[in-house]
């Protein structure tokens, strides 16, 4: 976390979703981020949290992502665009 700037990316989840991260997000997170991939210029982000599944409090959810050895699950905590990027059709250009 030392290298990234988590102003900028408060900033850029907070504008894609329209709304505010819980004041501690990042100090909340922090020891069990599993990576962080962010594109040139903070343009987009996705954060890869791992976790007990006993930290998911959705009992669904629970029940999708349990690793039958007991160990941490690797999930998608957060995945983000800035709005003028979210409609570019990047994904048709690379098919």
């Amino acid at each position: 976390m030392a290298d990234v700037d988590t102003a900028r990316l408060a900033e850029l989840i907070e504008t894609s979703f329209g709304g505010k991260l819980v004041p501690d997000y990042w100090d909340s997170i922090k020891d069990s981020i599993h990576r962080i991939y962010i594109s040139e210029q903070y343009k987009a982000v996705a954060i890869i949290r791992k976790v007990l599944p006993s930290a998911f409090r959705n009992e669904c959810l629970v029940a999708i992502v349990q690793d039958p050895t007991g160990g941490d699950v690797a999930y998608l905590d957060k995945f983000a665009v800035v709005k003028q990027n979210q409609s570019e059709g990047t994904g048709q250009r690379s098919a």
